[in-house]
């Protein structure tokens, strides 16, 4: 999907839609399985849920464009989905997850967790911002796309998959679940790692001395702090 550089009026009204249906989507099992009054009862799912849906909606203001045409299209055409099924049955483990001894007050477990979340979600939006429509979910280059390297791009190679992480990994230490750390860690985490390489492929193919000379100063997930 790519980004727009206006935001058209009906953004406010996609992003509350896709919030919601992203709300039904994590809050229907719980309510199910957990019943109404268990869920209503612990002020971390309603956090988490919040968090969760906010981010989607965000996410869906970048499909607003009609798809443009692709060249270096990834050899793993199932990999996003595997992704973005990865997140979503992690995020059903964390909902169904009842904190440890029934815990439902807000500490600093939630904070942390929050933290995370809001961070990655502010992540995955720079990197929306900053690519505009280059912006797409498929590993590939748009003819005539630059080497990005400006912005949070200066920070590290793949904010978005960082971003994708940090939500990740923030609902599972908000929500203190093991069960979905395990998920995390045996479905999502192989996932991004796999579509970090395919994207390094694809850049370094398409630009091969400038992103030789990138990769000496950027850091792929992590920052690299430089002396001096």
């Amino acid at each position: 999907m790519t980004a727009v550089a206006k935001k058209s009026p009906r953004s406010l009204a996609i992003v509350a839609a896709a919030g919601c249906v992203h709300l039904l989507m994590l809050s229907v099992p719980v309510l199910l399985i957990r019943g109404l009054p268990s869920a209503t009862g612990d002020p971390r799912l309603l956090l988490f849920l919040f968090l969760a849906s906010f981010w989607f909606g965000l996410e869906s203001v970048a499909s607003q464009n009609e798809p443009l045409r692709l060249t270096g299209t990834s050899d793993r055409p199932w990999l996003e989905l595997e992704i973005g099924g990865a997140i979503l049955v992690t995020f059903w483990i964390c909902v169904l997850s009842v904190p440890p001894a029934n815990r439902s007050d807000l500490g600093m477990t939630t904070a942390i967790g929050a933290a995370l979340m809001v961070v990655g979600a502010t992540s995955r939006w720079l990197s929306i911002r900053t690519l505009g429509k280059f912006f797409l979910n498929d590993v590939a280059v748009v003819p005539g796309q630059p080497l990005m390297t400006q912005g949070i791009y200066r920070v590290v190679r793949h904010p978005s998959e960082l971003g994708t992480l940090c939500l990740v990994l923030g609902a599972v230490t908000l929500r203190e679940s093991m069960s979905g750390l395990i998920a995390f860690l045996v479905l999502l985490l192989p996932g991004v790692l796999r579509r970090t390489r395919l994207e390094d492929a694809v850049l370094r193919c398409h630009h091969p001395a400038a992103f030789a000379l990138y990769v000496c100063d950027v850091g792929g997930l992590i920052p690299r702090f430089r002396r001096g």
